[in-house]
């Protein structure tokens, strides 16, 4: 699935927006699992690493204007709750400034959750470059007055000469962007309509257009909710079809990190740890093993019996003797 991102949706995760954070985890996750390939042109990413500094000095300015009132009429002196007012004040402007102060660090070192959400994106990106043939390109376009384009720019006009290049002819390709040059002038939820002939007589295909990253999951990946459960269903397919030791390692060390799965989860788990031989082989070896029983325990209830007893006889022996062992 061939996706392009515009400039604004990647600034909005740093300032004022109704999507959350997650939203671009999951996008990464995607990328790296290769469901989704992100079309990067050079211009976009030029353009993002012109703006961001200035997104984050508005985000910050805005965050600085965020006041509680420290004034109060004579009347409510002398409650007990006007001194708690009082304190609450204090301990808002406090803790503001130290959030401030913490922002201002992490932004200079480009280690800002959003820095390291979109610096793993960018890396998994399909990337195009700028070439001479591309900015004659947009320049031709520009002059002839056709869209995309604002002003004395012709940066949107690369960007979609980068689109145009890079799509492999036949192929859809989903748009997501908040700019009004992309946007139809009559339904601000629909592509420009020149940009959309132009893209199906072009390239013999569709494109779709979104407003929002979360608009785009709704529509294209509506069972994903938060980017957790994604990683962990990925993680777990991906183990299942681990044709190494160290693939199934790798997938495996992963999953440890995560304390909760859902029943069909932990079951699908367990059926790979008795099925997949990469695991099978190796159980005794490199703590496989004890990742496999710490995930497992305390989630046996959840666990189809057969399987478990199948689990229990590779990996937790001594579990299965004692139960053998009863007397009943």
């Amino acid at each position: 699935m061939n996706l392009y991102i515009d400039t604004n949706i990647y600034l909005t995760f740093y300032h004022l927006t109704n999507d959350d954070l997650d939203e671009l985890k999951k996008l990464a996750i995607l990328i790296e699992d290769s469901q989704i390939n992100l079309i990067l042109p050079q211009q976009t990413r030029n353009e993002f690493v012109r703006n961001r500094d200035k997104t984050i000095f508005d985000a910050i300015a805005s965050l600085k204007e965020q006041k509680i009132s420290s004034r109060y009429p004579q009347i409510s002196k002398g409650y007990d709750e006007y001194i708690l007012l009082q304190d609450a004040y204090k301990n808002f402007e406090k803790q503001k400034n130290k959030i401030i102060s913490k922002i201002e660090t992490d932004a200079k070192d480009f280690n800002l959750n959003a820095d390291v959400l979109t610096k793993r994106i960018f890396n998994s990106a399909k990337k195009v470059e700028i070439t001479t043939e591309l900015i004659e390109k947009s320049k031709t376009r520009y002059d002839l007055g056709n869209p995309p384009g604002k002003g004395k720019s012709y940066g949107d006009a690369l960007n979609w000469e980068s689109l145009l290049e890079s799509v492999e002819y036949g192929e859809d390709l989903h748009l997501i962007s908040d700019d009004g040059d992309f946007a139809s002038l009559l339904d601000k939820k629909e592509l420009n309509l020149y940009l959309k002939d132009e893209w199906e007589k072009k390239k013999n295909s569709i494109i779709y257009f979104y407003k929002t990253l979360s608009e785009f999951f709704k529509s294209k990946f509506p069972d994903i909710e938060l980017s957790d459960q994604l990683e962990k269903e990925i993680l777990i397919k991906s183990l299942a079809t681990s044709a190494s030791f160290s693939s199934a390692k790798s997938k495996l060390a992963k999953l440890s990190k995560y304390r909760e799965f859902t029943s069909q989860q932990l079951n699908d788990i367990v059926e790979i740890a008795i099925s997949n031989n990469q695991l099978y082989w190796i159980s005794n070896d490199f703590g496989v093993g004890d990742v496999l029983i710490n995930i497992i325990q305390g989630n046996e209830e959840k666990i189809t019996p057969e399987s478990l007893i199948e689990f229990n006889r590779i990996y937790r022996p001594e579990v299965q003797n004692e139960e053998q062992d009863l007397p009943f």
